[in-house]
């Protein structure tokens, strides 16, 4: 192993309980007893920062130092098996694919009746989970082991291990077909999910596809699950958010209905519950939001990547409910919780989230007018890179920032944020037209210490985004990440922003959510 950090990064992420496991796993594997791994794991475990000299120095002039690179390779390589060896059992496949193994493994001692009975066992839970990638070798090696079987049986069997074969593979065709189906749609929409276009023709060609239209198409639950994910995302990107609640409250309700299906894959079972939850936000359903978010929050996973999509997406949908409910109390609660969750989480989080939720956190403080902890997450937010795709959420940031400082009586630097945002909005400004009139409004009104004067113009720039949105309906999608007439009303009032917060019917109006 090369001299990086890679081992100590590996051992950093292990659970108390996988530890403990690693040393008793370890302590069985080492030759006559050596207890070398579990030392070299333990000295580098004490570290925060991994510091090989450390290392070195600990363990001079033993064997574990003169080797040190080699020790490393074996350690990283032994607390991989141990954990392999601690989850192996953890999900279906892993179970499934043993007992092939052991199939294999007696059917080549000639024990041909035992290995039967190991395949009979995968078969079941191939079935039961509904794993058809699985269900054509399990086939192959029945029909393999069946010598043992008169020749009557075995005609009986070949019989049977056709006619099972062919329903497989056209489960298995019609499953990829659908699989095929659901990235295919995900690509013919990716300008049009946020914003980036409004031309859904390309949307309605797909959906005219006679394998979208009917819904006796789908021949396994697996297809009927990616058949409604197709709907949704299709209705979602034509703003048709009750369809999108629909099909997602479909895909749930299947999620329930067969639990050793869609629930088995942890992965799979938290991204429908995200989508319900969206489609939930979207249509102003909070109560089912609400539980949506404790169905989230129960579910269990030593997968550290799943521990962080649960958080984000928790968090996420929980700080929407809180803001469109005006509880800004809990919302500061739910603040502090982020900020001691959130190091450990974000190593594993998509950009997408780490900006969504930094955001979220500086418009709550932002809100309650502590504006220079705002500004900090602002910052962490804006931080972000690669996150193109989402430049509605980047928008409304780059907005707050110039709020935060107006507020922090920064002019110089509000001046300077208005103009670069300016220049940033200018080739896209058709899709941003609302966002640009209350820019232009914001810069008439830097500086201005009149009240009459300022309230005027404030007026002014409100009767403006107002005739836009009048217009354009669909520009008050902005509203779903900053309300810019809440804070415009706020300022002409002389009243906080969170008093003049009126997301009930707004939401229903944009339905956007990060």
């Amino acid at each position: 192993m090369k001299n990086n950090d890679d081992l100590f990064q590996l051992i950093k992420t292990l659970s108390e309980e996988e530890k403990h496991f690693f040393s008793v796993y370890a302590s069985r594997v080492s030759a006559k007893g050596d207890s070398n791994y579990v030392r070299l794991f333990t000295a580098i475990d004490q570290q925060d920062v991994y510091d090989e000299n450390i290392i070195r120095k600990k363990f001079q002039g033993q064997s574990i130092e003169r080797f040190l690179a080699s020790s490393k390779h074996e350690l990283y390589g032994v607390i991989l098996r141990s954990i392999h060896a601690q989850y192996e059992e953890s999900t279906a496949e892993a179970r499934l694919r043993q007992l092939l193994h052991y199939a294999e493994v007696l059917a080549a001692k000639g024990l041909e009746k035992m290995a039967r009975q190991q395949v009979a066992e995968a078969k079941r839970l191939a079935e039961k989970h509904e794993l058809l990638a699985y269900l054509p070798e399990i086939l192959h090696l029945e029909f393999a082991y069946m010598s043992g079987e008169d020749r009557e049986q075995q005609e009986a069997h070949s019989e049977r291990f056709l006619k099972e074969y062919q329903d497989v593979i056209k489960k298995l065709e019609n499953l990829a077909m659908y699989e095929r189906l659901n990235k295919q749609v995900r690509f013919i929409t990716q300008n049009i999910a946020y914003g980036h276009s409004t031309d859904h023709s390309a949307i309605d060609d797909f959906l005219r596809l006679p394998e979208i239209k009917d819904e006796t198409g789908p021949k396994s639950i697996m297809a009927r699950y990616f058949f409604h994910q197709i709907h949704a995302l299709c209705a979602f990107n034509k703003r048709d958010f009750e369809g999108t609640y629909v099909q997602s409250k479909k895909v749930f309700e299947m999620s329930q209905q067969y639990p050793d299906i869609l629930q088995h894959d942890t992965s799979r079972y938290i991204s429908l519950l995200h989508h319900y939850s969206n489609a939930c936000s979207a249509t102003g359903r909070l109560d089912e939001m609400r539980s949506v978010c404790k169905w989230l929050r129960a579910v269990k996973t030593n997968d550290q990547r799943l521990i962080a999509r649960i958080f984000q997406y928790a968090v996420n949908a929980e700080y929407n409910i809180l803001l469109v409910e005006g509880n800004h109390q809990k919302a500061e609660v739910l603040a502090a919780e982020v900020e001691k969750k959130i190091a450990t989480s974000q190593p594993h989080m998509e950009r997408v989230f780490i900006l969504a939720i930094c955001g979220q956190t500086a418009y709550v403080y932002y809100l309650l007018e502590q504006y220079n902890k705002s500004l900090r997450w602002l910052n962490e937010a804006l931080n972000q890179t690669q996150v193109g795709h989402r430049d509605d959420i980047t928008l409304s940031l780059r907005i707050l920032e110039i709020l935060l400082h107006y507020e922090l009586n920064n002019h110089d630097l509000v001046d300077y944020r208005l103009k670069s945002l300016l220049r940033y909005l200018s080739p896209k400004s058709e899709r941003f037209v609302a966002e640009i009139t209350f820019i232009n409004g914001i810069r008439k009104i830097t500086g201005v210490t009149s009240r009459e004067q300022l309230k005027a113009l404030l007026v002014k720039t409100r009767e403006a985004v107002c005739n836009v949105f009048e217009k354009a309906p669909a520009t008050k999608r902005t509203l779903a990440h900053f309300n810019l007439l809440a804070w415009l009303n706020g300022k002409i009032d002389g009243v906080p922003m969170r008093d003049r917060l009126v997301f009930r019917e707004e939401i229903k109006t944009e339905g956007e959510k990060a």
